[in-house]
Order: structure tokens, then C-alpha cells, then sequence
């Protein structure tokens, strides 16, 4: 039988003791406060996503500013990212136009025509790709 504990949000999609004890690998996709991650969760429920909340490791210890994880089944993890993209267009719309000029090979901040393969604008000096 699962259980929510008093952190996971209404809509949230519980996964079966079978999913929870099968191979699949859940990862994290998210760390936030807990409003941020509930309204993602919701949209993840929407989605079909399969989620679960949980605080993030260091505040289990009373270290932090109570930060909590989004994590999802590892095959749903690009679906997911997609969602928490599409709540953040929403919230600012001017991600939107950002993303298309960066898509045309523009500067997100001063619309210079870079080409698509510079790592910093000619123009305004931003970086264009952050590499990890």
C-alpha cells in the first residue's frame, strides 16, 4: 500500500510498491522550493509522469532552507525536463522569444545574428554555450 508522506503534493502520481522495487532507476530532475515543486508536480501528473518528492539531502539534516527533489523513472526523466521548461515559459513568456532567437542562431539578449555554433555573442559579450 503506498502512502503519501505531508511533503508530496495533492496530484502527485504514486509509484506501486512493483515500480518502487523493480529495476527502474529514478533520478532527480528538479530541486526547489516546496511550491515550485508542487506546482511542477501537478503538471507532471497531468502528464502521466509518474514523480516523487522528497527533501533534498542536506535538509534532512535541518541544513538548509528546506529544498525538495523532483524525481522521476529515469525513462521518463527528457519528458519531465520538458514539462518543468514549459512551466517556466509560462510563468515568463519572454523565455519564448529568447528561445526562438537562440534557435535562428541569435543572441537571447541583444538579437545579434552569431550563427549557431558561437560561444559568446560578438555583440553584448554573453556566453551562448554553457558547457557542464
Amino acid at each position: 500500500m503506498n502512502q503519501k508522506s505531508k511533503y508530496e503534493p495533492e496530484l502527485e502520481l504514486i509509484p506501486t510498491d512493483a515500480e518502487m522495487n523493480s529495476s527502474i532507476k529514478w533520478v532527480t530532475i528538479r530541486e526547489d522550493s516546496l511550491k515550485t515543486i508542487r506546482e511542477i508536480g501537478d503538471k507532471l501528473t497531468v502528464e502521466n509522469i509518474p514523480h516523487l518528492v522528497d527533501l533534498a539531502p542536506g535538509c534532512k539534516n535541518g541544513s538548509c532552507a528546506l529544498t525538495y527533489l523532483l524525481i522521476v523513472p529515469e525513462d521518463q526523466a527528457q519528458n519531465g525536463l520538458l514539462v518543468i521548461e514549459n512551466y517556466f515559459i509560462e510563468l515568463h513568456p519572454e523565455l519564448q522569444k529568447s528561445k526562438d532567437l537562440e534557435k535562428q542562431g541569435k543572441c537571447p539578449a541583444c538579437g545579434f545574428d552569431n550563427g549557431h555554433h558561437a560561444a559568446i555573442c560578438a555583440d553584448c559579450g554573453l556566453q551562448l554555450i554553457v558547457e557542464y
